[in-house]
Formats: C-alpha cells, sequence, structure tokens
C-alpha cells in the first residue's frame, strides 16, 4: 500500500506501565494544528497535510478483539510510521518488540520514530547499565524480510523529550517533523512564529475587552454619581423647606409649633433637627444625641456642626452616614439653628 494511502498516520507502541505517555502523545499528535504556512507545501512524504489524524494507539483500541495479533498487523500496515515509546518497560516488552519487528517486516525500516522518556540508549553495552536500555533490540537492529532481528546496527530516529535534553516541546516537533517530511528547524521556527501571532491576538483582545468593560463600569459610575447628587439634591431641598417653616414659626413666636415640626420630623428622611435661638443657645431639638452633643452643638458653622456629630456617632461605635447633609438655618443674619439630615 503506498504510504499517503494508508489509513493511520502513525501507531503508537508503548509499554502498559507507560501508558499515560500513550495517552499524551496520542492526544498532542491528533490535535497539532500545522503552520498555515506549511500546508500544501512539498514535503519528503508529499503535501504537507493541515493535520495529522488519526493516530492509532495500539492495544487500547483493540482491546475487546478475539485476534489481537491478526488487528494489530493490520493497523500496523496501514500506518504510515510507528512511533515507539522508549523506556526500559518497552525495552523489555515482548509486545513492544514484536511490533516493530511486524513493522520493519513489512519494508518501513525508515518510517520508525523513538521518543525517549526515560533510561539510556544501547545501555545494554555496558553490564553495569544493562536495566536503564531503553531500545528494545528490533529497534536498534535491521530486521530482515523474513521477520528475524539481524546484528546489523541502525542508529534510530530518537526525540528525548526529558527536561535535560530535548524537552516536550521540541521532542514533540521533532516526532512531527519526521511525520510530516519537513525540516525541523522550519517547523519549530513557524510553530513559534505562529505561537507569538496567537499570544498577540489573546493580548489586543484583553484590552479590547478591557476598555470595554472600563467604558460600562465609568458609564454605572457616572450614572450612579448623577443619581446619587440627585438625591442628595433633594434632601437640601428638603432642609432649605423645613428651615424656611421654622423661620416662619420663630417670626410668630409659635415655639409650640417648632418643637410639634420637630418631632414630627423624626419619623422623616431629617435625622435631627436642632433650633437655637439668638443667643446660640438651643431652644428645642429633635433627635436621640446625647446632652454632651447638644452642649457642643452650640457652634457657628457647618462642619463643626459635622464633627460634633461625627464624634457622637464613633461613641457609638458607627460611622458617620457618607451622604449627611447640614443645611444651617438663619434669620436676619443670624444663625438660628441647623436641619441635619442623616441616611
Amino acid at each position: 500500500m503506498e504510504n499517503r494511502n494508508k489509513k493511520y498516520w502513525a501507531f503508537i507502541s508503548y509499554s502498559h506501565h507507560d501508558r499515560k505517555w500513550g495517552k499524551w502523545l496520542h492526544k498532542k499528535l491528533e490535535t497539532y494544528q500545522v503552520p498555515e504556512t506549511l500546508i500544501g507545501t512539498e514535503g519528503r512524504n508529499g503535501p504537507v497535510p493541515r493535520r495529522l489524524f488519526p493516530v492509532f494507539r495500539d492495544r487500547d483500541e483493540l482491546s475487546s478483539s478475539t485476534d489481537l495479533g491478526k488487528n494489530i498487523k493490520i493497523a500496523l500496515s496501514q500506518s504510515r510510521y510507528l512511533i515507539v515509546i522508549c523506556s526500559p518497560r518497552s525495552a523489555r516488552s515482548h509486545w513492544v518488540n514484536q511490533e516493530v519487528k511486524t513493522f520493519k517486516e513489512l519494508g518501513n525500516e525508515n518510517q520508525v520514530l523513538c521518543l525517549i522518556i526515560d533510561g539510556e540508549s544501547y545501555a545494554s553495552d555496558k553490564p553495569d547499565l544493562y536495566l536503564e536500555e531503553c531500545f528494545p533490540d528490533a529497534i536498534k537492529y535491521r530486521v530482515s524480510t523474513g521477520g528475524e532481528i539481524t546484528n546489523q546496527r541502525i542508529d534510530p530516529v530518537a526525540a528525548d523529550l526529558r527536561n535535560n535534553k530535548d524537552g516536550k516541546s521540541n521532542a514533540l516537533l521533532k516526532l512531527i517533523s519526521g511525520m510530516l517530511g519537513v525540516d525541523y528547524d522550519a517547523l519549530k521556527q513557524r510553530d513559534h512564529a505562529r505561537k507569538i501571532k496567537r499570544q498577540r491576538i489573546i493580548l489586543i483582545a484583553s484590552v479590547i475587552l478591557l476598555s470595554i468593560f472600563s467604558y460600562l463600569g465609568l458609564g454605572y459610575y457616572q450614572a450612579d454619581t448623577k443619581l446619587r447628587q440627585s438625591f442628595i439634591q433633594s434632601r437640601i431641598d428638603k432642609a432649605r423647606t423645613c428651615g424656611q417653616t421654622m423661620k416662619e414659626g420663630i417670626l410668630s413666636d409659635d415655639l409650640l409649633g417648632i418643637a410639634s415640626l420637630a418631632f414630627s420630623l423624626r419619623t422623616k428622611p431629617v435625622k435631627y433637627v436642632v433650633i437655637l435661638n439668638d443667643q446660640g443657645k438651643i431652644l428645642t431639638q429633635s433627635g436621640d444625641l446625647s446632652e454632651t452633643a447638644l452642649e457642643k452643638i452650640e457652634l457657628i458653622t457647618s462642619d463643626e456642626v459635622k464633627n460634633t456629630i461625627q464624634e457622637e456617632y464613633s461613641l457609638k461605635g458607627e460611622d458617620l452616614p457618607e451622604s449627611i447633609v447640614i443645611e444651617p438655618i438663619t434669620f436676619q443674619n443670624l444663625l438660628v439653628g441647623y436641619c441635619i439630615l442623616g441616611f
């Protein structure tokens, strides 16, 4: 079967002890998107595809098969590449060695790729490191057309994903470049350029979203501020109305009427009403200020009155309302009281 007409891009062979790496590689290969600048260009094995899909992950896909050996041979014959996950476990695995032999027997000697995850290559040549060998025999030697391992040693194409070697990202790109038939450095450069472009797009999108949310937040803040200012202004207007009513009461010496008004305001937005006489003495008051506070309120400025009330709140362990309004009440240029609103 011609290589480009085969069903699978690769057959992944591994020891069951290394199953997690088999799953990792399977997902990475099938989800890898080839850089746009390479798609359709001529590689060593024909036009470069958009994706490497599908990839066969050996025995897990045939776990329910009644004839495992036969179906594995069929899958191997339908795969363009054999990728062997190499470790001391796979080097001692009968299945992995057999899969490599079968694939090479089909005439695919140059289509075998290795991914080293653990151990050392050719460690079996050194007696003290024998158990660290990561290559199965069928990887290290040529296989005859009759399926026999010869004594002719070869150097397999291998990527090493360990941190002190290629690392995961570069090892993956090495395998992909081999499967696509393109130069590794060219693929790495294009892959890096694509990542930079993607990061820029994400950054620009983030800035745009941040600007939108900032604009919306500013609009909300401005609307809230305008509503709050309108609310406070309505309270000030009410305070002035109360002050005017009190002035009229003072003109007519209607102290009882003033006291009645002050008392009625307790159930309205006005929290405290303090009326002073022309000597600055308290004439009548409504609210729950302490005697000490009432003594201190015989002052002449709104700021001082506010400070006094703030002290009163502090004694209660409370914070002064943020939008408290203090409206002075004057009569013939004399301060006669304050209409104090807290909400």
